[in-house]
């Protein structure tokens, strides 16, 4: 019971590194019981249920708001017993809980083996780990990647655009396994120095600027955030809103107006007058329009989509978010939607390709909520040589902790990819970041706020958008071989 206990510990110490709490220390040291109980534990079911426990005490702790989400949002339309619905909340919760500790288990498993050899044992741990979360996360959105937990700036930044979000996870893995080896090994005083050097250099207050060039043209943009009620019951009086914001910004003289995602609920190639309408904003400002909005898709279906309109009021542009949530907005296939889906007023469809305009020679990419977790689509727009990539979300259901945590998310995103992010919400937290994590925005949330900007943005080529992930590639297979490479052994055993 002991070792559960510390378990249930470390991971609620770990719950504690997000937002809004965002105690980061807790990241070099939260995996340790877990090391500890593994050392103690042997066998199949052990290894399995530390794996487990030590997860879902994370996960109920820095996630339990999902919950709330999954009863409101999941079933708002459903006419079941208040108690049905409970019921299946609990089992949908505990189930995506499930479905996200795999990684974590797997993990767990490779411990007590690896752990055995040393340093070159932990090295492949770490690697391991960073692997795992990437190779999830490519098909399964997760906002609680491990790196997403570090304090942003100094030397950190460089770290991100070097070696991304998972490279600091494989740090922050490596780091804990020095200080849980310094308790037990023969040079124990070189783990702990190793680890100590480890979390200094990730607090060194170190930045450099970088030279612009190409770029003469200054942006101004208007990000208008308004707040929407949950269930949408009065779609004109924010439609009315929005125009009156928007028109509000002519003494700025925008170049860009950006409004969130299903800012405009409805299809719109359905309602003409709508599409009207909103083009009066764009050419009584000349200025260029982002909004999202739902497309007409096969059958029942509908796109979730963004509109780029010119300053003419003449829609140029039409992206279509790629990857749906699964039951959140839409069924896993087609067909299953047609054979036992009962959530069928979420019938979205998932569009293909990226889209992208151009302001002058501001070249500019987007990406609608939750698309921006997937490492390889973020990738992608990055690699094109975007300046700025425009993020829709609509996050009326969330709690503003989910909500702080996805604008870090997209400020982490921001460094690694080297441009400027345009983030716009329904009730925040709307911001521009800059290349450099620098956040204009945001502390706004459930409130209605116009966001006027004037920035030069640029592409900066980061080492890591270059290369990618492939250094976890190599890096996990260089530390597999070199675990099993004999080193010389001193005449004191190193078991631990």
């Amino acid at each position: 019971m002991i070792g559960i206990f510390f378990l249930i510990v470390g991971g609620i110490l770990l719950g504690y590194v997000y937002p809004p709490y965002n105690f980061t220390p807790f990241l070099f040291i939260s995996f340790i019981p877990l090391f500890w109980y593994l050392r103690e534990k042997k066998g199949f079911f052990y290894t399995l249920l530390g794996g487990l426990v030590y997860y879902f005490s994370f996960a109920i702790f820095a996630s339990h708001p999902i919950f709330n989400l999954i009863k409101t949002s999941l079933f708002q339309y459903l006419q079941y017993p208040s108690f049905v619905i409970l019921l299946l909340s609990i089992l949908i919760y505990f189930f995506i809980l499930l479905i996200y500790s795999i990684p974590y288990i797997l993990f767990s498993f490779m411990i007590p083996y690896f752990l055995r050899r040393d340093i070159k044992g932990i090295f492949f741990l770490s690697f391991l780990f960073t692997f795992l979360e990437y190779l999830f996360s490519l098909f399964v959105p997760d906002p609680y990647i491990l790196g997403y937990g570090i304090w942003v700036g100094g030397f950190v930044i460089h770290i991100i655009r070097i070696l991304g979000v998972y490279g600091i996870s494989m740090i922050i893995v490596l780091s804990n396994f020095l200080l849980f080896l310094s308790f037990y090994k023969e040079k124990r005083r070189y783990y702990f120095l190793s680890f100590v050097l480890i979390v200094v250099m990730l607090y060194i207050p170190f930045v450099s600027v970088d030279r612009v060039k190409g770029k003469t043209r200054m942006l101004k943009v208007s990000i208008i955030q308004e707040r929407v009620n949950f269930y949408r019951a009065d779609f004109f009086k924010e439609l009315e809103a929005l125009i009156n914001d928007s028109l509000k910004t002519k003494v700025f003289h925008p170049d860009l107006i950006v409004w969130p995602e299903s800012a405009i609920p409805v299809r719109l190639s359905r309602y003409l007058y709508i599409r009207d309408l909103i083009a009066q904003v764009p050419r009584r400002l000349d200025s260029y329009l982002v909004f999202g909005t739902y497309g007409e898709g096969r059958g029942m279906g509908k796109y979730n989509q963004a509109v780029v309109m010119n300053n003419k009021g003449n829609i140029i542009k039409t992206y279509r978010k790629q990857r749906i949530i699964p039951f959140f907005e839409g069924p896993p296939s087609r067909s299953f939607l047609k054979k036992r889906y009962i959530f069928s007023d979420r019938d979205f469809i998932r569009g293909k390709g990226y889209k992208f305009f151009n302001i002058g020679d501001i070249k500019i990419g987007i990406l609608i909520c939750s698309e921006v977790l997937y490492p390889d689509m973020f990738m992608k727009v990055a690699k094109s040589g975007v300046d700025m990539v425009i993020i829709l979300s609509n996050e009326v259901a969330l709690p503003r902790r989910l909500t702080l945590l996805l604008l870090k998310i997209a400020r982490i995103k921001a460094i690694e990819g080297g441009v400027y992010i345009l983030r716009a919400n329904t009730t925040g937290e709307s911001a521009l970041i800059s290349p450099y994590g620098i956040i204009q925005g945001g502390g706004f949330y459930g409130r209605r706020r116009i966001l006027n900007i004037t920035l030069l943005p640029h592409f900066y080529s980061t080492p890591y958008i270059k290369v990618g992930p492939l250094y976890i590639v190599f890096g996990l297979i260089f530390s597999f071989f070199l675990s099993f490479i004999r080193l010389p052994k001193s005449g004191r055993s190193n078991k631990i």
